[in-house]
């Protein structure tokens, strides 16, 4: 393999609204290899949901086969047709004939309608990839000529034709970076210009970096033209990317050629273009709802090829690169109120239309002064603003000015109504507000619609008007609403769970020290509960572990509140949570206080499930065969959606799968173990299972020439095996000596030993239909009685009566149904009918001395009894 560098060269003067800056070193990229290619052409096939592309393009000599070439190939994870909502009567992308050259097939995009979250999608998905660093795609694409009617809107919120993601930012990572490329109607309204923004996911938000546009080129109508992409991974002197259109009837135009940032910038280890959508088309309602009615928002693609690299027809050392300068992105400040006044919106609509369908009224008892009247002249005239709202739960106050002349308004904004329909109608002008508004809660912080539509107007109103003065959104945060904790007496080593319940769901961002609790015990402090989990839902758990020295006796009082740490404690739209604990005191929680109790006792014998998810998986393959990338021994295909199973006939081309468990937690003796794999796809195949020593092996190191022995005897072997079905393997012996030997994990190999060469395909747990592996176990469990625990017995003379504490704690396979007590040296047969039910938390008065048990009884029927003497009270 050659290595070329590029050469820098002087940036050409592209029609680009960005700084040009000294140029910096690039490094080295391989020669190109083609991935895949496809005309659309018979053999190509979209499948009834409109949702996949199968099949192999017979025009083409090679690379054609939409599985084998493109999702198999080591660089890709899976590819699919995405969209946002709805049916084929709203979206559909499917293979038809073009519309300009009869006999050739293309690839339509067809989007009527914005059917869920205000935005509509049809777009290709090329997810899950592995060390994708350099790659290049090109296309053929027709844009018809009803589109231009876009140009007419003025503005639109957003039209991307193509997404870059490195990494994805809805899988959870912490380094999401996004490069998007869409379209924008000119200054002069007289076309449609390139856009291009890189963007990094801060807060849970997307921030720019960097974006520019392309002003010299706009996009040409009813005709063919090639389109080119090439991406570099890389930082802002390394990183490149380049996008070029060649008209049908002109020169090739380049539209960017920027050296910039092409992933996240705290992204120590980037591991190249982990996803991209190369053919999209994805807006917002505003562009659906307004081509609807115009032809509906179309357009054609046509001889599809991708490339590892870049092939000969592009060289980067001939491109004359332009330096886009980054910028470090901060959130937004976070208010507690927004005041958004509408005459400074931009207003995007009206009915009446133009700007002589509204007007700006100056009117000092207004807020700002000032406000915005529809000058509307019947039902369903409407106005609608540009509304910037961050990201964030809010309570919603309207201030509209009312008068004779007004009519009645239906308030809409984030894809639906807003409560009922406002009457605007008073004798006199009068500033005024409404309150009477549902919250809303708006996921991203950016422009959204904001629209007032007349529904009618009072019997005494003169006409339909209008007048919108602000729109003040007032933070809704979490607070905390409840703490608890298990009552107990804990000893040194155990650890007390304090629970924080909130109004509404939390995320924690953890940071080098996690959030904490304080705790005030009556000696050997200080003592914290540290964050344990819980985000994202209602309840977070706060773990304490007492430390000898530790002592409280009357009951654990918790801080003022939550201390953050450098962690961050918010709700689901980015909002920081209150952290006051309202002086919540845990009264039946002790530490290391003088207690008394039972020995719990041997119980009756469980048979307990488990069910455990693979933690790793992978499959290996050998061969070394130049001409064939899919045959290395040094190649690890950790990251593959499907784990591949086949003993070849010739021994050239074997390939193995490897699952590892975590099985810790079992306990009891193992009685019954299955592994269960989704056989994704096969036709009539065969596979052994085998039980594996060595556990270190790593998912995203694990190749032919490293992997650990599998045994020599199989575990069990199944045949017959069909696409989408399940299948099982006895593995008992295995799960049974590991789990004996108190090992932490297991490790099991599946392939076919029998040499025929029959291929067999399983689900790998991260393939996205859900159908991980899996080891369902079953153990029997000696469980044990209920053990009891008493605080509060006095040690020295003391005024009766005295309140006792009684603790009852079941095996972790029960939980305790019924806790008494009688006077007396009682048997468990004895409270079978006999004896006092105390209720949680359970608490005894005692008024005289004497001797009294306490029973405590299990869901599993399991039962104990504690004898307790009380001597030192005073007569």
């Amino acid at each position: 393999m050659s290595t070329r560098t590029v050469i820098r060269r002087a940036a050409a003067t592209l029609g680009l609204t960005a700084l040009l800056a000294a140029p910096g070193a690039i490094v080295s990229a391989d020669d190109g290899a083609l991935i895949f290619q496809s005309g659309f052409e018979p053999g190509s096939v979209v499948n009834a949901t409109y949702t996949d592309i199968t099949g192999a393009d017979q025009s083409l000599p090679e690379r054609s086969d939409w599985e084998l070439d493109l999702e198999e190939h080591p660089a890709i994870g899976w590819f699919n047709l995405q969209y946002e909502g709805g049916t084929a009567a709203n979206r559909y992308a499917t293979i038809v004939e073009d519309p300009t050259q009869p006999g050739n097939q293309v690839l339509q995009y067809w989007l009527k309608d914005a059917v869920t979250n205000n935005k509509g999608r049809i777009q290709a998905n090329v997810y899950r990839n592995t060390g994708l660093e350099e790659m290049y795609y090109r296309h053929r694409w027709f844009v018809p000529g009803l589109v231009e009617q876009l140009e007419d809107m003025g503005t639109f919120s957003w039209l991307t034709v193509s997404e870059f993601w490195n990494d994805e930012g809805w899988l959870g990572g912490t380094t999401p970076f996004r490069i998007s490329v869409g379209l924008r109607i000119s200054a002069d309204g007289e076309g449609l210009n390139f856009h291009i923004h890189g963007q990094k996911k801060l807060d849970d938000q997307w921030r720019t970096m960097w974006e520019t546009t392309n002003t010299a080129f706009t996009l040409p109508y009813d005709a063919w033209m090639d389109v080119e992409y090439y991406f570099l991974e890389g930082d802002e002197d390394n990183g490149r990317f380049y996008m070029a259109i060649t008209p049908e009837s002109g020169p090739k135009q380049v539209i960017f050629a920027l050296e910039t940032l092409t992933h996240h910038p705290d992204d120590a280890a980037p591991n190249g273009l982990n996803g991209f959508n190369p053919l999209k088309m994805y807006c917002g309602q505003d562009v659906t709802s307004y081509m609807a009615s115009r032809g509906v928002l179309q357009w054609y693609y046509d001889d599809f090829e991708l490339w590892e690299g870049a092939p000969d027809t592009f060289d980067p050392d001939t491109v004359s690169w332009s330096t886009l300068a980054v910028t470090d992105p901060q959130p937004p400040p976070d208010l507690d109120t927004y005041l958004l006044e509408f005459e400074d919106m931009l207003v995007t609509g009206s009915q009446p239309s133009g700007s002589g369908g509204y007007e700006i009224v100056n009117d000092p008892s207004l807020s700002g002064g000032a406000g915005v009247r529809l000058l509307a002249e019947d039902v369903d005239d409407y106005i609608q603003f540009a509304t910037d709202m961050q990201q964030g739960d809010y309570e919603i106050e309207l201030g509209v000015r009312r008068g004779p002349d007004q009519g009645t308004a239906q308030f809409w904004t984030l894809g639906g109504n807003k409560g009922a329909p406002i009457d605007l109608y008073a004798a006199s002008e009068t500033a005024a507000t409404v309150t009477a508004l549902p919250t809303v809660s708006p996921s991203t912080s950016n422009i959204k619609t904001t629209r007032f539509i007349v529904t009618g107007k009072d019997g005494a109103s003169s006409g339909y008007g209008i007048t919108l003065d602000y729109l003040k959104l007032t933070t809704i945060r979490p607070e905390v609403t409840a703490v608890s904790a298990t009552p107990g007496n804990y000893t040194t080593g155990q650890s007390v769970d304090v629970t924080v319940s909130y109004s509404m769901p939390v995320t924690v961002t953890t940071g080098e020290d996690l959030p904490y609790i304080a705790l005030e015990l009556t000696s050997g402090g200080p003592a914290y509960a540290y964050y344990l989990d819980g985000s994202g839902t209602t309840e977070l758990r706060f773990r304490y572990t007492v430390e000898a020295g530790h002592l409280d006796a009357d009951g654990l009082a918790l801080g003022a509140a939550i201390v953050p740490n450098d962690s961050r404690l918010e709700s689901a739209r980015s909002r920081h949570a209150l952290t006051a604990l309202h002086g919540i005191e845990a009264d039946s929680v002790y530490v290391n206080a003088p207690a008394e109790g039972n020995t719990p006792a041997p119980g009756v014998v469980l048979t307990v499930p488990w069910t455990l998810t693979a933690a790793a998986d992978s499959f290996v393959r050998s061969g070394t065969d130049p001409d064939n990338p899919y045959t290395d021994v040094d190649r690890n295909y950790g990251r593959h959606t499907t784990l591949q199973a086949k003993g070849a006939s010739t021994g050239s081309d074997d390939r193995e799968t490897y699952y590892k468990f975590d099985i810790s937690a079992l306990h009891g003796e193992v009685t019954s173990a299955e592994l269960h794999l989704h056989v994704y796809n096969s036709n009539n195949g065969v596979a052994q299972a085998f039980a594996v020593a060595d556990d270190s092996w790593d998912e995203l190191e694990l190749t032919w020439n490293n992997r650990p022995a599998a045994e020599s005897s199989a575990l069990d072997a199944v045949s017959g095996l069909q696409s989408g079905n399940w299948t099982a393997f006895d593995v008992t012996d295995a799960v049974y000596a590991e789990a004996a030997a108190a090992q932490h994990w297991l490790t099991l190999n599946v392939k076919d030993a029998t040499g025929f060469g029959r291929y067999v395909g399983f689900s790998s747990r991260e393939h996205t239909n859900g159908n991980a592996p899996t080891l369902s176990v079953e153990a029997a469990v000696e469980t044990l009685t209920p053990a009891i625990v008493v605080v509060g017995n006095p040690d020295g003379p003391t005024s009766g009566p005295v309140a006792l504490d009684v603790f009852a704690t079941a095996d972790s396979h029960s939980a305790i149904t019924a806790v008494k007590w009688a006077a007396g040296a009682q048997s468990t047969a004895y409270f079978a009918t006999g004896g006092a039910a105390l209720t949680a938390p359970y608490e005894l008065e005692i008024a005289a001395n004497g001797v009294y048990t306490l029973y405590a009884e299990d869901t599993l029927g399991n039962a104990s009894v504690y004898h307790l003497t009380v001597s030192q009270l005073a007569s």
